[in-house]
């Protein structure tokens, strides 16, 4: 899955490295460098027009409000044709620009460790999303009664891991390279395109790195630069 991501870097440079035609990037409002950011806050996204913006991260559609079940933060890429997923796959692919995400692994002591994962590169990462939220809705969720990602929201794509990261977690977010995601995000793209893309766009494992950080990660509360630094084994 996809629990956790950092976004620090200057927003206009993912907007710049992902080399948008469009890239008429507005400010979003409050915006800071975030080392710790989780389901329930709002992340950055960038639509296609290549415009910046933060958005809810959770999507709890009407009849999961019904069956009583909790706001979901991916979308597994072998569902997403599915009647759930199919509406927001046509016109509501966005990408979540990120420096890395985080997973948990129990290490020696049988407590939960979180380990950073990045691009090799030290570039960012595009994430495939789908988000429900129609433009006039942007500030907030319009449900407020049941709160943030009730019908409007956002979620990560995600995908099986594969050889060496599969230790660190079965499933991992959906990572385009920059030209993958530009088709993600082009309106033109068609829905059996972009299913595809969602199914085997996914950067190869050759392209990562990972480390354990602090457990510091474990609370959402916390955040700054030291989050983001490895940690020696005991």
């Amino acid at each position: 899955m996809c629990g956790r991501i950092a976004q620090f870097s200057a927003w206009q440079s993912y907007v710049e490295a992902l080399e948008l035609v469009r890239s008429e990037a507005s400010t979003p409002h409050a915006w800071a460098p975030r080392y710790n950011v989780g389901p329930g806050t709002r992340p950055l996204m960038i639509d296609s027009a290549g415009e910046v913006s933060p958005m809810w991260w959770g999507y709890r559609p009407h009849w999961a409000v019904s069956r009583n079940v909790p706001a979901m933060i991916n979308a597994r890429a072998d569902k997403i044709t599915s009647a759930t997923w199919k509406p927001l796959l046509r016109t509501g692919r966005v990408i979540i620009p990120a420096d890395n995400w985080f997973e948990w692994i129990i290490d020696t002591d049988g407590k939960k460790q979180p380990v950073l994962l990045k691009a090799r590169n030290n570039k960012p990462l595009f994430l495939a999303g789908l988000c429900s939220v129609k433009e006039s809705h942007s500030d907030g969720p319009r449900d407020p009664e049941h709160g943030a990602g009730m019908v409007d929201g956002m979620v990560i794509v995600t995908d099986a891991s594969d050889r060496g990261m599969v230790d660190i977690h079965d499933r991992r977010p959906v990572a385009l390279n920059a030209v993958d995601a530009r088709l993600w995000l082009d309106p033109d793209t068609t829905l059996e395109l972009a299913a595809e893309l969602a199914r085997t766009g996914a950067r190869p494992v050759e392209e990562f790195e990972w480390y354990k950080v602090s457990r510091d990660v474990n609370r959402s509360g916390h955040d700054g630069p030291a989050l983001i630094k490895p940690i020696e084994d005991d």
